[in-house]
């Protein structure tokens, strides 16, 4: 325990780095990454939260692996579905496992906490490709798809303020 909370909470101005730390935690929480953390909590919190489970098998084909490994999740019911893709790549996604008879899409930036709405709808009756506005390593995207008629507003929004 102590040594996690030094490695976690390490000040240079005490002491020396012991795992290769080069700033302080507190430094470090203006951040990039860390202001990003508030982006994907609301992105989290914008969707029903308590009925969410992994589902790897609303991908279509390879995953990939390592850091261009492909998430996905959806909500217990049908009522959406989040897939990560952390290098921007095009993604072929299974919605049968939406309940209702289409879905709207949003592309959610996690750098910016940014939702664009995908024109259209798309069925709910087989694959579906998507590519997202960018790709490369530093271009990470969260495709969500919204069984139409839950109106749970943009990804990321605020719950008082879908």
């Amino acid at each position: 325990m102590v040594t996690t909370a030094s490695i976690n909470f390490f000040n240079p101005e005490l002491h020396k780095p012991v795992s290769h730390a080069a700033k302080s935690w507190m430094s470090e929480l203006d951040a990039p990454g860390a202001q990003q953390m508030r982006y994907v909590k609301a992105l989290m919190l914008s969707r029903p939260y308590f009925t969410r489970i992994p589902d790897q098998s609303v991908i279509v084909g390879d995953a990939g692996e390592g850091v261009a490994h492909i998430g996905a999740t959806r909500d217990r019911e049908g009522s959406y579905m989040m897939v990560y893709l952390p290098q921007g790549q095009p993604v072929t996604v299974d919605t049968v496992k939406l309940s209702g008879l289409s879905a709207v899409a949003w592309w959610y930036d996690p750098r910016t906490g940014v939702a664009t709405r995908i024109q259209g709808s798309f069925q709910r009756s087989g694959t579906v490709t998507f590519i997202p506005p960018s790709k490369g390593p530093e271009s990470d995207w969260v495709l969500v798809l919204d069984t139409e008629g839950n109106n749970f507003g943009a990804p990321g929004a605020e719950p008082g303020k879908r």
